[in-house]
């Protein structure tokens, strides 16, 4: 076998453990944008559903004539004792 054919067959097969990786960092990538994707969409529609709700409680309170009370408890509570 002649130095040309050795390198030759070397060179081949380090090219196709290249492509090989190669293709496996496109698929990862494709994979990683796939899931990047469906996470940005279940954001997008648990922000739509808070958004929906939250006009639908605006939307009773301003029926009913209620004022906008906070969620916030108005008893601090302290750590201290009494």
């Amino acid at each position: 076998m002649s130095p040309r054919t050795a390198r030759t067959g070397t060179d081949l097969r380090h090219r196709e453990h290249t492509m090989y990786e190669y293709d496996f960092h496109r698929a990862r990538s494709a994979e990683l944008i796939r899931r990047a994707e469906d996470e940005r969409l279940a954001r997008e529609a648990a922000r739509g559903g808070r958004a929906a709700r939250r006009a639908l409680r605006r939307a009773a309170a301003a029926r009913s004539g209620s004022e906008h009370h906070s969620r916030g408890s108005r008893r601090r509570w302290s750590t201290h004792t009494a």
